[in-house]
């Protein structure tokens, strides 16, 4: 269910978009609150799901964060007295999560 969701999603932002830098403002306004619901529920279930059904999430932050080689920004630290920025570093932290995840999986 999951899966299917994230690519769904996936294909949604990227089916006429290939150029990272033609996304639409608002999607990129939105990226940190739809990191920060994915972060509750890969917290969550990161333990019970297979390292694959994750993937298509990664597929997903690099369409919402490109590198900035590809058109994308450089992102700013957040000011660590906002409390904002939780959401703001919601994408390192399903970052974190998955590559650790495959490094314990590899292990």
């Amino acid at each position: 269910m999951f899966a299917c969701l994230n690519i769904t999603t996936h294909c949604w932002i990227s089916q006429d978009t290939l150029d990272p830098g033609l996304l639409p403002v608002t999607l990129y306004e939105g990226r940190d609150d739809l990191m920060w619901s994915l972060l509750q529920f890969i917290s969550g279930s990161i333990a019970k799901n297979s390292t694959e059904d994750f993937i298509s999430v990664l597929y997903l932050m690099e369409v919402l964060y490109p590198d900035p080689d590809r058109g994308g920004e450089i992102l700013a630290v957040p000011e660590l007295t906002d409390p904002a920025c939780v959401k703001k570093l919601a994408a390192a932290a399903v970052y974190i999560h998955l590559t650790t995840k495959v490094n314990y999986t590899l292990a």
